[in-house]
């Protein structure tokens, strides 16, 4: 049979010899399973702050502004959750890049979801959150390096932050697109459709022509 070189030879030692090694070899082992087990808890366990939060904003209202650029109030959440738009939408669906939020409300206003993730080189983040979304066709997918989380989805007045996508962040997902998706935000009586993004260089990345 083979044997890694090093390693202790019964047939050299004299009998009964090899029983401290044995015991120090499970002594050893134990030690290392029990250091395994603990730091595999550590790393499944939710911690205080590791189950998806959902938070209810405050209206900032409906204001319009020209560009992303222009100045205009802050936003009170981060993401933006309502506010200050421009009056042209960004294009449903996955973005490779990150969109300027004051376009981004505005989908929001159309009762369109923001699936934001903050991961760089993670292709497989976006087509996870795309699947999720399946069936909910007004959903905007795009990265965020500034998110507070690694994955935050936003409606008007809601941002739910999701640590990760397992089966509690997968279920907290699909219940908050559940809840939000499609609802309209325009004022009441106000009927919108959203105009073609300026022509240009002005045009944001990714903005509904």
């Amino acid at each position: 049979m083979w044997q890694p070189a090093g390693l202790f030879r019964p047939s050299r030692l004299r009998p009964g010899a090899t029983l401290p090694y044995l015991a120090l070899l499970l002594a050893a082992w134990t030690g290392l399973t029990a250091a395994g087990c603990a730091a595999g808890r550590g790393a499944v366990a939710p911690g205080p702050h590791a189950a998806p939060v959902e938070v209810l904003h405050p209206d900032q209202g409906h204001d319009h502004i020209p560009l992303p650029a222009f100045p205009h109030a802050p936003y009170i959440s981060d993401p933006p959750a309502s506010g200050p738009h421009t009056p042209f939408t960004a294009r449903w669906g996955i973005h490779p890049k990150p969109v300027p939020d004051e376009v981004l409300v505005h989908n929001l206003e159309h009762g369109g979801v923001v699936m934001g993730y903050r991961c760089a080189d993670c292709p497989e983040v976006p087509a996870a959150l795309a699947k999720l979304a399946a069936g909910f066709p007004l959903v905007v997918v795009a990265p965020n390096p500034r998110l507070p989380a690694p994955i935050v989805l936003s409606a008007w007045q809601h941002t739910l932050r999701v640590q990760a996508l397992d089966a509690e962040g997968q279920w907290a997902i699909r219940g908050f697109l559940a809840r939000h998706h499609g609802v309209d935000h325009h004022p009441r009586g106000h009927r919108h459709t959203a105009p073609a993004a300026p022509a240009g260089p002005t045009a944001p990345p990714g903005a509904e022509r």
